[in-house]
């Protein structure tokens, strides 16, 4: 029964190795690394841009539409944590400034969907850590997340029971992210015009037509950006009204 439990385990082992190793793998692929969270208590706030009265817009597209968040760094390096607290409050703060229901949906989803990844990844990280030896800081974590078993390492069946426990239960958040993703794989597909370069690209022409000014992406801020979209939007809402008013009166 021990030499089951050990085998069982070992294998459970690898399998967790390589699923965090193909996480980590993936954090590499956004050009976040481990050296980024060491140097992060020595970097200054205005290292990265924070707020949209001062990102200028190709910045904030390429953010966007193609996910290369470390173009929020000014100089210098950052963290994964304050990349993506960074990126929080521009997006944030973007969604306010342009009104949009369908931008505030899509920022919600994607702090929901990370803030379940970075659980799954946690939770995986303390069964790695007892399946090797019992950590306090690893048993708390999982107790914190609602797993409260006793974790008694003399008990070694009742142990790896425990363990074993935790990974199946954690299968309901590994659902819950992937229903998340779902989600957010809909609304991206129904809302692709909102997220692409070439959709950007339609709305500065249309922009600049109207309004009879050049945008250049490089230094136009979201904010800018943002306020007159809104006023475009708000002015071609009110022609609408106004020619339902007339063709109303005309068929009257």
């Amino acid at each position: 029964m021990t030499m089951r439990i050990r085998k069982g385990s070992l294998k459970y082992s690898q399998r967790i190795k390589m699923s965090l190793s193909a996480f980590l793998n993936a954090l590499k692929g956004l050009g976040l690394s481990k050296s980024d969270a060491r140097n992060s208590s020595i970097l200054h706030p205005l290292n990265l841009y924070q707020h949209c009265s001062d990102l200028p817009l190709c910045i904030f597209i390429d953010c966007l539409c193609n996910s290369n968040l470390r173009r929020l760094i000014k100089k210098g390096s950052a963290s994964q944590k304050e990349i993506l607290a960074a990126w929080d409050q521009i997006y944030s703060e973007y969604c306010d400034l342009s009104g949009a229901p369908g931008y505030r949906i899509y920022f919600i989803l994607t702090k929901e969907i990370g803030f379940l990844r970075s659980k799954i990844l946690s939770i995986k990280c303390c069964i790695q850590t007892l399946l090797i030896r019992p950590s306090e800081k690893s048993i708390n974590q999982l107790r914190a997340y609602g797993y409260a078993y006793p974790f008694n390492f003399e008990d070694q069946e009742g142990y790896q029971k425990d363990i074993r426990m935790v990974a199946m239960k954690s299968k309901s958040v590994e659902l819950a992210y992937e229903l998340k993703v779902r989600e957010f794989e809909k609304l991206k597909s129904s809302e692709s015009e909102l997220l692409t370069e070439q959709k950007f690209r339609e709305i500065i022409v249309e922009l600049e037509n109207d309004r009879h000014i050049q945008l250049d992406v490089r230094t136009t801020t979201v904010s800018d950006f943002a306020a007159i979209r809104k006023a475009y939007t708000e002015k071609q809402e009110y022609l609408r009204k106004e020619q339902e008013k007339i063709s109303h009166g005309r068929n009257s």
